[in-house]
């Protein structure tokens, strides 16, 4: 009986629809909540990866809308859209001070003692903040653009009208379902654009990195440049804009300052790819490299059996151009340590994997797990690659016993 009710008070009024663009939306989703600040904010990671931890969290909400509006609960869909812009706001007012402060808001943000509105953190970025206040200088629109969208939002959540009764809307027709549908995706498709600039004042790398001048220079960081799709969101007299910027002017001419790298040296860098054929050309700029991509090219000199390495318990690794199949890698569980007989040539899955221990060769301490360099190859290595190897780790030892 109970299961009656239920069905008739949960169901009688919801009209489901179907999002024939939501794979493109995904998409856009995706792009926003995956790109990442390599910023460190008074030096300090952590706060960083917080920030990093709020991006991702958009893309829940995000996500959340569309299948909301989907399932039928469009008031809730629009919670999460405004839900989804206000979180940016916040992450606005986390990242766009001083450092001191950017901490300190943290910290109340984290621990629930965060009271600040919407309103009153864009009033005061728009006096205070850093680079808002510069972005409302050359695009003069954007905050009503921003006000706008959550002022449409809340005459929806808000259910002003009737059209945004449950009752009303069940015994309209398909044109006017439609509609409101194309409504929401005008909604939906603001907030990403709004969401991306608010992503951009952070630090503006996914848009810096579709210069191939900056993105051959810059270092490795945790972004990527924005896709064409998102730029199109965006618009491009609003790019234009916000490339006006002094903060934006200024990064660029820092990183253009820096040394050009090579194609070979710039796929290594950026997307981890280390190219076998191209090893001098690599060699050449092995001052860009750090510790561990160097000696990922010191190790890939010795066997063009290779194809992927990895070291510091994953975090760093690397595929080589002879991964043709792209087997997949990880690092060793201590089960499988204990089992092996020795350092070379051990069986994993269709291929084989070699360890070498850059702090320690003698035996695989706990201790010094992050130490390890996993190399998995296709091949066995034969007597002269592994000799290779032995006198190579001898140097890595040299060089941590000068450390």
């Amino acid at each position: 009986m109970s299961y009656i009710y239920e069905k008739m008070l949960k169901y009688r009024y919801l009209q489901p629809v179907q999002i024939e663009n939501k794979e493109y939306y995904y998409k856009l989703i995706y792009e926003v909540s995956d790109a990442f600040t390599s910023r460190l904010i008074g030096g300090d990671f952590f706060h960083s990866a917080n920030i990093n931890m709020l991006i991702e969290e958009l893309g829940q909400l995000l996500s959340n809308s569309i299948d909301l509006y989907e399932w039928g609960y469009f008031d809730n869909a629009y919670y999460s859209l405004r839900s989804a812009n206000e979180l940016a706001t916040i992450i606005l007012d986390l990242s766009d001070k001083k450092d001191w402060a950017i901490k300190k808001n943290m910290e109340s943000f984290l621990t629930k003692r965060y009271h600040k509105k919407r309103y009153q953190i864009l009033e005061w970025l728009s006096e205070e903040g850093i680079v808002f206040k510069e972005v409302l200088d050359k695009m003069p629109n954007f905050k009503n653009e921003i006000n706008t969208l959550m002022d449409e939002i809340n005459q929806v959540i808000h259910m002003n009208g009737r059209e945004n009764l449950y009752k009303f809307r069940q015994n309209l027709d398909d044109d006017f379902h439609n509609y409101k549908l194309k409504q929401f995706e005008k909604h939906f498709l603001s907030s990403i654009k709004i969401l991306a600039i608010f992503r951009l004042i952070i630090d503006p790398f996914p848009l810096l990195l579709i210069d191939d001048e900056i993105y051959n220079r810059c270092p490795d960081l945790m972004t990527y440049p924005f896709s064409n799709d998102l730029l199109n969101v965006i618009g491009e007299q609003t790019i234009l804009e916000f490339e006006q910027t002094e903060s934006f002017i200024a990064i660029k001419n820092e990183i253009l300052k820096m040394e050009k790298r090579k194609p070979a040296v710039n796929e290594f860098i950026m997307i981890n790819v280390l190219d076998l054929d191209k090893i001098d050309e690599i060699y050449s700029q092995k001052h860009l490299l750090n510790d561990f991509q160097l000696k990922f090219l010191e190790i890939a000199s010795c066997s063009r059996k290779i194809v992927e390495m990895k070291s510091g318990n994953g975090i760093y690794w690397c595929n080589t151009t002879a991964n043709t199949k792209f087997y997949t890698c990880n690092i060793l569980s201590d089960d499988y340590l204990n089992k092996i007989d020795g350092f070379f040539n051990n069986s994993y899955d269709e291929i084989y994997v070699s360890i070498l221990n850059s702090k320690d060769y003698i035996d695989f301490d706990y201790d010094f797990k992050s130490e390890l360099i996993y190399i998995f190859h296709e091949e066995k290595l034969d007597d002269d690659e592994i000799g290779k190897l032995k006198r190579l780790v001898n140097t890595f030892d040299r060089e941590n016993d000068g450390n």
